[in-house]
């Protein structure tokens, strides 16, 4: 991955220069996320825990919600939704832990990198894009739980976004941040 501070064009939010990140470093196409016959693969900080995914994403979006944001460490979580029949580790052992009733969200033993979850109810894996080797060729199809999203990010594309979660789509569980506990 490749990736250069682009001084030439404007400035960014608030004056601060804009990173431009090229799809590799030679320029090359990266293949869309959404064919069918693709196998994506990831894995953790250390190396202990690898894993694969075959098939085309049924979603693909960027989380806002608390929960994304305590589980991540970060001010959103990139998702990629696959059947979780798809989805295999190929390598070690991940720790699981049960953030809700409906969800098992898979995580290096190791070294504590977020991997995946798993919703049970709904026969989805939500892969953590930053666990991928080729995240590059992400890009969201909408922002969900806006209303919880951190101010200052600056986040520039004409996906669409949601105060919560749309219709159809597992409900936003209530969470607390500070005792972590779902009610």
């Amino acid at each position: 991955m490749a990736g250069h501070w682009n001084r030439e064009r404007a400035r960014g939010h608030r004056g601060f220069p804009t990173l431009t990140v090229r799809s590799t470093a030679n320029n090359e196409r990266i293949p869309a996320m959404s064919d069918p016959n693709q196998t994506v693969t990831g894995g953790c900080l250390c190396g202990s825990i690898r894993y694969e995914a075959r098939g085309a994403p049924s979603q693909s979006l960027i989380c806002h919600c608390r929960m994304c944001q305590r589980a991540s460490g970060a001010p959103f979580m990139a998702l990629l939704f696959r059947s979780s029949e798809d989805v295999k580790v190929t390598k070690g052992n991940p720790r699981i832990y049960s953030s809700s009733p409906t969800s098992g969200r898979h995580f290096c033993p190791d070294c504590g990198s977020p991997l995946f979850f798993v919703r049970h109810t709904r026969g989805l894996c939500a892969i953590a894009v930053g666990s991928l080797d080729n995240p590059n060729a992400f890009k969201p199809m909408m922002h969900v739980c806006v209303e919880s999203a951190m101010e200052w990010p600056d986040i520039h594309d004409d996906a669409p976004r949601y105060a919560t979660k749309p219709e159809g789509m597992t409900p936003v569980v209530d969470y607390d941040p500070v005792t972590g506990t779902v009610t």
